[in-house]
């Protein structure tokens, strides 16, 4: 047996989901029949700065957090003597050495993330259907129908914001040039926004206009587009929040007792799931979108990645993205490559006046993305 484990308190639940995939693919890279119990505090010595409460946890609802919202991965029942009739002789866990990080990373480029999607998708199966209890599965196919029923066409967006420190933010303005897009080339167009922070939310909705949560509610007013009055286009769950996620271990505490972080992890994974039935999506580097990215192939070559410095370079752009503004002209020129370098040039445009206008927010001024200058970006294609 090898027993899958938390080894970090501040995790959030897909960084938490991901070292799980690892340890499972470990034990069955080496013939063990693996387990998940992700318990009231983290599998760490109690010196350690990693050592604390799971903010997952809720007293009420059980002592495995990974069973909330997951399936085992194994046959084995955590505490029985038995499996398959046979005497359970040991029960082995592993170090975060080991398995933090292979074969699946929640960040990285080109190779590194095509081995972690096929990996986790292996694990993971279509749409989560291997270990997303189908509970919630269904809530999110219910969802989701409600808003397919009225666009054939939905893209997904999610920003990251609030306590985003591993990687730096991409302010919602700088998305706004590929649903200007998206939207310029769909007439039926939906926005699915999924974002932990409620400004940001808050600043696609006065561009766009929120519909509300369910087609059924009918636009919910309308929205300034340029110049012309369009009807609102954005659906979501929630708003997000107006301050970073977790505050330490008396927060933690708190949300363990009333079962908050419990129903938090509920919002993120179907924020997660939905995303994956969209059919493009932009992201920024998160764990979030990249589980979506795990559960659903179609998404492989239908996402753009705005954490890229690269001026979008180094990706493959979809063909509505000549809607982006500049782009036109480009494309009427007829020059080859250009029309890529006016998108590149006008996201980098809006990012750095996105990025300047950060101010007074949590981890912002160096926590805020920056695309390279034309110059090197030059280089590097001759290279």
């Amino acid at each position: 047996m090898l027993l899958a484990t938390s080894d970090h308190f501040g995790h959030g639940l897909f960084a938490l989901v991901q070292r799980v995939l690892n340890q499972v693919y470990l034990a069955r890279r080496n013939g063990m029949e693996p387990a998940v119990f992700l318990g009231e505090r983290t599998f760490m010595e109690l010196q350690a700065c990693e050592y604390g409460v799971n903010p997952y946890h809720h007293l009420k609802a059980g002592d495995n957090v990974w069973e909330y919202w997951f399936e085992q991965p194994g046959n084995y029942t955590i505490g029985a003597s038995t499996l398959r009739g046979e005497r359970v002789s040991s029960i082995q866990v592993t170090t975060v050495e080991a398995s933090a990080e292979f074969p699946i990373r929640s960040y990285g480029y080109k190779e590194v993330r095509k081995r972690s999607f096929r990996a986790a998708h292996q694990l993971l199966g279509d749409g989560g259907s291997a270990l997303v209890k189908r509970w919630i599965r269904a809530k999110a196919s219910r969802t989701f129908e409600l808003w397919r029923e009225r666009s054939r066409h939905i893209l997904g967006v999610h920003m990251r914001g609030t306590d985003k420190v591993v990687r730096p933010k991409v302010p919602p303005e700088a998305y706004t040039p590929f649903i200007d897009a998206y939207v310029a080339a769909h007439e039926d167009a939906l926005v699915f926004v999924a974002t932990d922070d409620r400004k940001y939310a808050q600043r696609l909705g006065a561009r766009y206009g929120y519909l509300g949560d369910s087609p059924d509610d009918g636009d919910v007013g309308t929205h300034a587009l340029g110049s012309s009055i369009k009807r609102a286009r954005l659906v979501s769950r929630g708003r997000g929040y107006s301050d970073a996620t977790w505050g330490g271990e008396a927060d933690f505490n708190k949300r363990r007792m009333s079962g908050s972080g419990m129903a938090k992890g509920v919002e993120v994974l179907l924020d997660a799931l939905l995303l994956s039935k969209c059919d493009f999506i932009l992201i920024s580097m998160s764990a979030v979108s990249e589980f979506a990215l795990w559960i659903s192939p179609h998404l492989w070559s239908n996402h753009l990645d705005l954490q890229a410095t690269d001026r979008l370079s180094s990706q493959s752009l979809p063909t509505w993205a000549r809607y982006v503004p500049g782009a036109a002209a480009a494309v009427h020129r007829g020059l080859p490559g250009s029309w890529r370098r006016a998108v590149g040039d006008a996201f980098c445009t809006a990012m750095a006046a996105a990025c300047a206008n950060e101010t007074g927010r949590l981890y912002v001024g160096r926590h805020c993305s920056k695309c390279m200058p034309l110059q090197r970006v030059h280089l590097r294609r001759r290279r």
